[in-house]
């Protein structure tokens, strides 16, 4: 495993953690911010159940990545039993890539659902002329941002390919950054989550990535080391 590899992602991982704890805290005035275009005095949340955002872009895109996820399993059934027609070449990194975005998604989850952090449309307070966001702990549930993991998730493709094919594996990190963001985005539109929220979606991704490249090339290596010695 070259050093010059994860180097790099270490120091990202500590520096953006220093960054989101000290100049983008939860709930905080930029989270606020932000979210005020969305955001009336009468109505509350403008776009919370507007069709394009909770349906498609939530619920729908929802259903799509989940579906694309159940194809490459099959494939990857299909590959190991030999079915030719479904089959894939290089299945056991599709098998990888599976894994890494699953453990991604679900550290999200755990976290989400033993979070003390609400949801900004829980949070609203407003008067005839100002709004409010009060008690940034409230119900809970609703920290780090889940719908963005769904989308954050496939940038496990850059750690499961990057050895092998670098095009590959930078246009699953492009590809997953973009769907994270945009998703995360209308989550933010309709009130569901803060900027921070899908900020720290993204860094929990990036760092369980990280770390299981980390124990999956160290065992590999470990493994071949072991075998080479035993055949001297």
């Amino acid at each position: 495993m070259s050093k010059n590899f994860i180097t790099p992602h270490v120091i990202f991982l500590l520096s953006s953690a220093l960054f989101l704890l000290y100049l983008l805290p939860i709930a905080g005035n930029i989270d606020q911010a932000l979210l005020s275009p969305y955001v009336n005095t009468t109505q509350g949340f403008l776009y919370k159940n507007f069709w394009w955002y909770d349906q498609f872009a939530h619920h729908d895109m929802k259903i799509l990545q989940e579906f694309i996820l159940l194809c490459i399993l099959i494939s990857v059934i299909a590959s190991k039993y030999q079915i030719k027609f479904i089959s894939l070449n290089n299945y056991h990194q599709y098998l990888q890539l599976l894994i890494f975005m699953l453990l991604s998604i679900l550290t999200v989850s755990i976290l989400k659902q033993n979070s003390i952090h609400s949801c900004p449309w829980y949070m609203i307070q407003s008067n005839q002329s100002t709004i409010h966001f009060f008690n940034p702990l409230g119900h809970g549930r609703c920290f780090p941002g889940g719908h963005a993991s769904l989308g954050y998730a496939w940038i496990a493709g850059f750690f499961v390919f990057y050895q092998k094919d670098k095009k590959i594996a930078c246009f699953y990190l492009v590809s997953g950054i973009i769907l994270g963001t945009g998703m995360g985005y209308t989550q933010m539109m309709r009130g569901a989550h803060f900027l921070s929220h899908n900020l720290w979606t993204f860094w929990f991704t990036y760092a369980v990535n990280t770390f299981l490249y980390i124990f999956i090339n160290n065992v590999l290596n470990h493994h071949i080391c072991r075998k080479f010695y035993n055949h001297q």
